[in-house]
């Protein structure tokens, strides 16, 4: 296996920015990975006291897809951030100056329009990463199963709807379900696979025009689940550039008789309980 891609994306919902070579570090997020988000007017994110919280209380691709024609590109060193819209001039900022916070949040107010709930202000709290879920990971994506994934959807699906921060290629299709709860080896750093990601309407959208145009999160629905993994960093002994990773390729096997037993006995329950609650009777005296 190798890795293909990495990327981080500095600012949540908004725009991925590639990387040749990444220092993890044991606990931590990719460095500079989610590090602002811009909160709705009516989220009551505390950025003195920050707690982690759901991805609706920030700009998001999940509500709001137009977010993606805003390509940025942002510098750690100076905490410079440009935003290119689709019409215009480009926005050149420094985040260090309250002056240019607020020309970022007029602007982004102004660009949501009615997606806005009220005035969006610019959130970051040291250590803090806005992630979609509160313990910080480092996400994986298989091309190969996403390979899979846009046959059976019938048509081409850009890797960046699914925002990862790796990308990695071979193996056999579907092989990732096989790591869950093993170390991974990426250059001189191992991460332990612990979750699989919960896919939201993100991935919906088309990062080149911004419309949702696809319905990956269905298909994944009927081939189980989609190729993704959240990892945390263990050990780190240095950077790792275009890592190179090891793992056990083997095709995702048919589930066994016990499997499918559960499987029957769960679908009689629930069916159960429906009519338990829904009674035909009562439905028709209902439905007249």
């Amino acid at each position: 296996m190798r890795v293909e891609h990495i990327y981080r994306y500095p600012v949540k919902g908004f725009s991925a920015e590639a990387l040749e070579e990444v220092a993890l570090t044991p606990g931590q997020c990719l460095p500079h990975d989610r590090v602002y988000a811009l909160a709705q007017g009516d989220s009551p994110f505390d950025t003195a006291a920050p707690v982690w919280m759901r991805k609706t209380n920030f700009a998001c691709l999940a509500a709001n897809a137009r977010i993606a024609k805003l390509h940025t590109a942002y510098d750690p060193k100076t905490s410079q951030l440009v935003i290119r819209p689709p019409e215009g001039a480009p926005l050149m900022l420094d985040l260090k100056k309250p002056a240019d916070r607020t020309r970022l949040e007029d602007f982004i107010t102004d660009y949501l329009g009615e997606e806005a709930r009220g005035r969006l202000r610019l959130a970051e709290a040291p250590g803090y990463n806005f992630t979609d879920i509160p313990q910080k990971s480092v996400s994986i994506i298989s091309l190969a199963s996403l390979a899979a994934l846009e046959r059976a959807h019938g048509m081409r699906l850009d890797p960046l709807r699914f925002r990862a921060n790796i990308y990695v290629s071979g193996g056999a299709e579907w092989a990732d379900f096989d790591l869950m709860g093993q170390e991974i080896q990426l250059g001189t750093a191992r991460l332990r696979v612990w979750k699989r990601i919960v896919r939201c309407p993100a991935t919906e959208v088309n990062p080149d025009t911004a419309e949702r145009d696809a319905r990956p999160r269905a298909c994944c629905a009927r081939i189980s689940a989609m190729p993704t993994w959240a990892c945390r960093p263990r050990c780190w002994k240095g950077a790792a550039s275009r890592w190179a990773m090891r793992w056990r390729s083997s095709p995702r096997p048919d589930p066994s008789p016990p499997e499918r037993e559960a499987w029957a006995w769960s679908r009689w329950m629930w069916r159960w309980c429906w009519r338990w609650m829904f009674p035909p009777a009562w439905t028709s005296r209902n439905s007249r």
